[in-house]
């Protein structure tokens, strides 16, 4: 643990954490909401509707996966991780303030590329530039955050929306958790030195090193939200 490639893996533990959690298994809780309207003054929205609102902003997330090495490599691992929290953030917001099927469109079009920074395609990406060794371990630590999400945020949403109103409940939880998950990533995601590089070691056997690796991990990632998600938006998942 003392290799600093390993708090790079918890902070993308964080971003797969909150990632998943308000970006897939959120969809229920937020589904719900926006159908039946509880307590609310706000006109209810279709299911198909919502529904199709799942389905654009799963393809487009999907879309977005495949510019995802570029965008790291352009922006820094750090900067390209704030914006997806940040974008994550705003989404949130956006659709706890939820009154028409436009407000729907929108607000779930601004979680989409907020899914694609903090997930799958993100973690391999950021980890990728630490490991060579033992990069399956790290990926798969990294990526047991999607669902410790899944467990911890839905029933969090679904307990406090039960006392206060589901658009109080999300915009508390995530005015509480964006900063959080922000501040792992000002904390522990950076690029690594030159003499940090050189204790990677050797590649893995199984595994290249460079754009192809990159490619392996985005085609793979987008290719299974594209064809899972979209066609299911509401399946059931156990894990992410």
């Amino acid at each position: 643990m003392r290799y600093p490639g390993w708090r790079v893996v918890i902070a993308c533990f964080a971003m797969t954490f909150f990632g998943f959690g308000f970006g897939v298994y959120g969809h229920s809780v937020y589904m719900a909401a926006l159908t039946m309207r509880d307590g609310s003054d706000a006109p209810r929205i279709a299911v198909s509707t919502v529904s199709a609102a799942v389905t654009v902003y799963y393809l487009t997330a999907a879309a977005i996966m495949v510019l995802i090495s570029d965008l790291v490599a352009r922006l820094g691992p750090r900067l390209f991780a704030a914006i997806g929290a940040m974008m994550m953030g705003v989404s949130l917001f956006l659709i706890a303030r939820i009154q028409s099927v436009s407000d729907l469109f929108v607000a779930y079009l601004a979680m989409a590329p907020a899914f694609a920074m903090l997930t799958n395609a993100a973690v391999a990406n950021i980890v990728g530039l630490w490991f060579t060794q033992k990069r399956g371990l790290a990926l798969s630590v990294a990526l047991t955050g999607g669902g410790v999400g899944g467990l911890a945020i839905v029933p969090t949403l679904v307990w406090l929306s039960s006392r206060l109103s589901f658009a109080t409940a999300l915009e508390l939880i995530a005015a509480v958790t964006i900063p959080i998950l922000l501040m792992a990533i000002a904390l522990c995601i950076r690029l690594p030195a030159a003499d940090e590089v050189k204790t990677r070691g050797p590649p893995d056997t199984l595994e290249s090193h460079g754009e192809a690796s990159s490619w392996y991990f985005q085609s793979n990632v987008s290719g299974r939200v594209l064809i899972n998600q979209s066609a299911n938006p509401f399946a059931d998942r156990v894990t992410p």
